[in-house]
């Protein structure tokens, strides 16, 4: 097989070349390449996480929603005024952050997209959930998160955690009050 190499004692006394008794052979552990074979191992070979580590980020996460398909990415409001965040791609894993504005938040997750929605210490945030979309938003301490959507087969975890005016406001489906200021909409409590 190419790139075995043999001592003595591992094959009933053959060498690992025609002059490896004058030291012009391959050694077990020299390092060295023997003619003919391929140069050394590619440098940077795919990082594959061992039992109980965590995966390696993908390398297909994007900072524009729009275009992260099938992998990840983040939007942030810039701060400001009013701000839009939309991620509408099947089997994306949005961040929608709209942390950093002082206006209004529209938050849009669609199409079995699958998002963290942050309203956190928002004044006015407005997510809207829908087409089998799932949804976790954080509206703790915000003011005026009660504008939550969540239609279209979506399922949504709302956190109102210290907020003031936090709840759905429209839910297509069953929704229910759960424990530590949390509702969900299609879904069970955490």
């Amino acid at each position: 097989m190419d790139g075995d190499v043999f001592r003595d004692d591992d094959r009933g006394g053959e060498t690992a070349g025609p002059d490896a008794g004058s030291g012009g052979g391959v050694q077990a552990d020299s390092g060295a390449i023997e003619p003919g074979l391929d140069a050394a191992p590619d440098p940077d070979p795919p990082v594959d996480a061992g039992p109980g580590q965590p995966d390696a980020a993908p390398s297909e996460c994007s900072d524009d929603c729009m275009m992260c398909g099938g992998g990840c990415c983040a939007e942030t409001c810039g701060g400001g005024g009013d701000c839009r965040l939309t991620c509408n791609r099947e089997g994306c894993d949005c961040t929608l952050d709209c942390a950093a504005t002082d206006g209004t938040c529209d938050a849009r997750c669609e199409r079995g997209g699958s998002c963290a929605i942050d309203c956190s210490d928002v004044n006015d945030c407005r997510p809207r959930c829908r087409r089998g979309a799932a949804c976790e938003i954080d509206c703790g301490g915000a003011n005026n998160c009660d504008k939550v959507e969540c239609t279209g087969g979506a399922s949504c975890l709302l956190d109102c955690t210290g907020a003031n005016n936090c709840e759905f406001d429209r839910c297509d489906g069953e929704q229910q009050s759960c424990a530590g200021g949390i509702m969900v909409c299609n879904r069970d409590c955490p």
